[in-house]
């Protein structure tokens, strides 16, 4: 059997955030709280099933150097907490 005949993958935007951001220090740190809706924990130990999470940010800068930056972080949901 080929496991890849049978992937599926299901994306879905839980939620966005749009700011314009202007820094003059070479040093800047925005937080934001991201609400998680009630999802299955994420699980690695089944060799049929994958389920995994990311946070997308998609950063976009103006001027001189205009360019897109896009990173995948992946985050781990579960039901113990381990801190």
């Amino acid at each position: 059997i080929n496991p890849s005949k049978f992937t599926m993958e299901e994306t879905r935007e839980v939620f966005a955030s749009d700011e314009r951001v202007e820094i003059s220090k070479s040093s800047y740190e925005i937080v934001r709280s991201i609400p998680i809706p009630s999802v299955v924990a994420s699980f690695k130990n089944c060799p049929i099933i994958t389920v995994e999470y990311f946070v997308e940010m998609i950063v976009m800068t103006s001027g001189a150097v205009s360019t897109t930056v896009i990173a995948q972080i992946p985050v781990t949901i579960g039901t113990i907490p381990i801190m």
